[in-house]
Formats: structure tokens, sequence, C-alpha cells
């Protein structure tokens, strides 16, 4: 090709990559704006909906039986019934332990899992069910939660 052709195009194509990175960093930076800008009309509409600066819903106690138990509490309540299910029920899967506490399948795997790393409670994948592991009895034991 020769040098009279070549070198107008060459040029072309530079200015064209070079508008096309100024267009994609000028995006970013109204972006990085438009981020900040609604952070801070979140933190605004926040103040706005609670100015007397009260817990949120996640941050309240749950009622139980009209008494006001701390979230973290409750929590904790639920695994020790699971764990106590457990040392009654062997060999049961997640779902009985959702139903006999009155949480959700998700949550009770949740806990029975947490309960896992702990080593207190062990799942057989091939039979699908879950068990007590001595850890999880001590625990049960200590507590006077069985006898």
């Amino acid at each position: 090709m020769p040098d009279v052709v070549f070198w107008p195009l060459f040029v072309t194509f530079a200015a064209i990559a070079i508008g096309a990175t100024l267009k994609a960093v000028e995006a970013l930076q109204a972006k990085k704006l438009s981020d900040e800008e609604c952070s801070r009309l979140r933190a605004q509409l926040d103040v706005l909906k609670n100015p007397t600066g009260e817990k949120t819903i996640d941050e309240q106690p749950i009622k139980v039986n009209e008494t006001l138990v701390p979230q973290n509490e409750r929590m904790e309540k639920i695994k020790d019934d699971i764990l106590v299910l457990l040392s009654i029920h062997p060999d049961t899967q997640a779902e009985f332990f959702a139903q006999s506490t009155k949480i959700g399948n998700q949550v009770a795997l949740h806990h029975l899992e947490a309960m896992q790393e702990k080593n207190f409670t062990r799942y057989y994948w091939r039979a699908k069910t879950w068990k007590l592991q001595p850890a999880g009895r001590e625990y049960l034991v200590r507590h006077n939660l069985i006898s």
C-alpha cells in the first residue's frame, strides 16, 4: 500500500482509538460520580425516614411469646433446639428440623452446616441425613439440654 494512503488511515484509526479511550474514561468517571451521589442520597433518605435514630428492622429484637429476645439469642435457641431434636431423632433430614422449629429449609440447612463446622453435626450425603457428633452431644450435656 502506498505511503500516501497508509499514513492518513493510520492517523485516522489512532484518533478513533484515542477518542474511544477518552469516552470510556469519561463514562467510568460519570458512573463513579453517580454511585457517590446515590450513596449520599440514600444516606439522606435514611435520615429522613428515621429522624430519631431508632434501630432499623434488622437490628430490632424479635418478639417471642411477648418477650423481647435479641436476634442472636434466638438463633442460638434454634441451634440448641436442632441439636436436641437430633439427639432424639438420629439420621434425620433437614426438612424435619425446619418443620419442627418452624423455620425455612434453607435456614435449617444454614444452622446445620454452621454446627457441622464446629463438629457438632455431620451430614451423610448418601442417606441425605444428619447425625449428632460427640462434640454436639457434649455441648448438650454441658448446657443441661439433655440428661
